[in-house]
């Protein structure tokens, strides 16, 4: 995957309503796609504001449902070869994932790296939030008319959960019934090709990798909106993603689930970009 090349696409999905209430996700997504402005990012519109309402047992339902229209539309125009998405909350990735699980005929590994299982369904989930729902939903359990709206669905056995370190009990016994593999933070720690065996241990050629800014260490990475204690070192997850790259091909990649941050002069980097975006712009420099 190259995010300059004719046949990607580059997706700014700045979706919010599926982490709650409120909406710092949105500006994060915008704030990261003016500081990138050499990459050709196409947006989804999002309202930028709006009281969210429960149905279907999912907090913003109905914006949720009619962004995946909109970004189904976008893609199928497209009709891209790779594409990178930009959000917003983990749902943004049903778009992207299930098309490329389509063109590819399923032969697609699906990396998830993320403190969170994103597991839950409707009924399990306790908050109600969809961004705990989309790797379930797309491992062909959710909403019914969310599923319609995706491309295609993948079985749990392409999926490789990478990092997660806070289960809900639904989500860890969905991971028990199906034998999801799982990859810790320690094993990754230790050796960063970890995740390169279990890649070729399922046999796909072709890989997605989707990251929830919340693997990393809240420590080191502190702009996240869940911060989860034990994660990942950046650098470690640098050396993730190139060994990824060169193994493999990369046919997607989503970057999730950050923070804006204060844009205070001192706390910027030599570059003039401020750290929480200089993370995911050397993130996204290993795909140019």
């Amino acid at each position: 995957m190259k995010i300059n090349h004719p046949s990607h696409l580059n997706l700014i999905f700045p979706q919010w309503q599926g982490s709650g209430p409120s909406n710092t996700l949105y500006h994060a997504a915008n704030r990261l796609a003016d500081t990138c402005s050499d990459i050709p990012f196409t947006p989804i519109p999002v309202r930028k504001k709006e009281a969210l309402h429960l149905s279907r047992n999912i907090l913003g339902y109905e914006s949720i449902l009619s962004q995946l229209s909109r970004v189904k539309t976008i893609i199928e125009r497209a009709d891209p070869e790779t594409i990178m998405v930009v959000g917003g909350d983990c749902g943004v990735e049903l778009g992207p994932v299930s098309f490329l699980n389509q063109r590819h005929r399923g032969d697609l590994a699906l990396v998830w790296l993320d403190a969170h299982g994103d597991l839950n369904t409707p009924q399990s989930s306790p908050s109600k939030h969809f961004h705990g729902m989309p790797l379930r939903t797309l491992c062909n359990e959710g909403d019914p008319q969310i599923l319609d709206h995706c491309f295609s669905l993948l079985s749990p056995d392409q999926v490789i959960l990478a990092g997660a370190r806070d289960l809900d009990p639904a989500e860890a016994q969905f991971i028990r019934d199906h034998s999801v593999a799982q990859v810790s933070v320690q094993a990754m720690a230790a050796d960063p090709r970890s995740i390169i065996r279990a890649i070729k241990k399922k046999g796909f050629r072709h890989v997605y990798i989707h990251i929830d800014m919340d693997v990393l260490d809240p420590d080191e990475y502190p702009w996240i909106k869940h911060p989860t204690p034990k994660g990942l070192m950046v650098k470690t997850l640098e050396e993730i993603l190139s060994a990824i790259a060169r193994s493999f091909h990369v046919t997607g990649l989503g970057l999730v689930e950050f923070t804006p941050a204060p844009m205070k002069t001192d706390a910027l980097t030599r570059t003039g970009i401020h750290p929480s975006l200089a993370v995911i712009k050397s993130l996204m420099d290993i795909f140019r």
